[in-house]
């Protein structure tokens, strides 16, 4: 697997709870203006909650508050950059 690459698989030996926070560089430009503004390299967040079924999913805001897979959330990252997991 190359360096820097998250997957749900990785993530989840890391103890992922629900309640922490994803910070992730996406590739759009209003995502590149925030880290510039901000001097960080992440741009977006979600929180990390547990279905009911044991599914692993991430809410997040684009145009609105939605509940996305958390694979779904990890690959959308900007290529080459890492994902941090605050708790």
């Amino acid at each position: 697997m190359p360096r820097g690459v998250i997957t749900l698989a990785s993530i989840l030996l890391f103890s992922l709870q629900p309640g922490d926070v994803l910070l992730q560089s996406q590739p759009c430009f209003m995502c590149s203006l925030i880290e510039i503004e901000e001097g960080l390299p992440y741009s977006h967040a979600g929180v990390v909650v547990r279905e009911a079924s044991g599914a692993w999913a991430v809410l997040e805001a684009w145009n609105r508050v939605e509940r996305v897979p958390l694979q779904n959330f990890l690959d959308r990252r900007r290529k080459d950059t890492r994902t941090l997991a605050l708790r």
